[in-house]
């Protein structure tokens, strides 16, 4: 199994910042509202569904490889062809965004 290149998770929001859970955390981001929100607080909420998302972006990216593991499970036992998985879209995806994570593309 690859080591993560990330800071490793969990992570957690504090206001507007998200830090890792550990021991000492160091903050990982600062978490911005992109849009032009018709008010304040429909620009605090969409900060706190940024957060939400980068929060979870750790447990997020090792459900994916956990899925991807599995699938590879089932076509090794025969279950599931090969052929049928890998031009499947979802997994296509699957397999680009757990690249683009490890910053492999």
């Amino acid at each position: 199994m690859k080591t993560a290149k990330h800071t490793p998770g969990p992570w957690v929001t504090r206001g507007d910042n998200i830090y890792n859970k550990c021991i000492r955390p160091h903050r990982i981001a600062k978490v911005f509202s992109c849009s032009f929100a018709v008010t304040d607080e429909l620009a605090e909420k969409e900060k706190r569904l940024n957060a939400a998302l980068i929060e979870t972006a750790p447990e997020l990216l090792e459900a994916l490889k956990g899925l991807v593991r599995e699938i590879h499970y089932l076509v090794d036992d025969g279950t599931l062809y090969r052929e049928e998985v890998i031009t499947n879209e979802g997994y296509q995806a699957a397999q680009a965004a757990i690249a683009k994570a490890e910053g492999r593309k």
